[in-house]
């Protein structure tokens, strides 16, 4: 696909944090679904005087110096704390799950069941409580 971008871009780009703009990364992985999807011959909704006047191409890809790259996104406290009790829930699950390997060895043995189903309920359902 490296048809569509300038010379020093890849498709690959569209996924790193370099220093071309969000916003220009979505819109021209958008116009590529869009090209792929629809067709090359259809007016492409995501295209802008760049990709028109370049055929082919995606959209313009806005450049950001790196002041304008470290302004974007930036997670606010709520989403940075939601990850840390999403991070421990996860580390509790872990620790429950090698802690209770053993016993869950020899409890599959005994009976054909797995001990971990009702913490995996709870698990599920702390992180359900905190999305909502």
């Amino acid at each position: 696909m490296p048809i569509h971008f300038e010379p020093d871009v890849e498709f690959v780009d569209l996924f790193l944090p370099i220093n071309i703009s969000s916003a220009a990364r979505a819109r021209a992985f958008l116009w590529m679904i869009f090209h792929y999807h629809e067709g090359p011959n259809l007016a492409n909704p995501f295209a802008d005087d760049h990709a028109r006047r370049n055929l082919g191409k995606v959209p313009w890809l806005l450049r950001l110096s790196r002041e304008e790259q470290a302004q974007e996104n930036v997670d606010p406290p709520e989403e940075l704390e939601w990850g840390r009790k999403m991070a421990q829930t996860r580390s509790r699950f872990l620790q429950e799950l090698v802690a209770g390997g053993e016993l869950d060895k020899a409890t599959r043995t005994l009976s054909g069941s797995s001990s971990h189903g009702s913490f995996f309920v709870q698990f599920m359902s702390a992180v359900w409580e905190a999305l909502v």
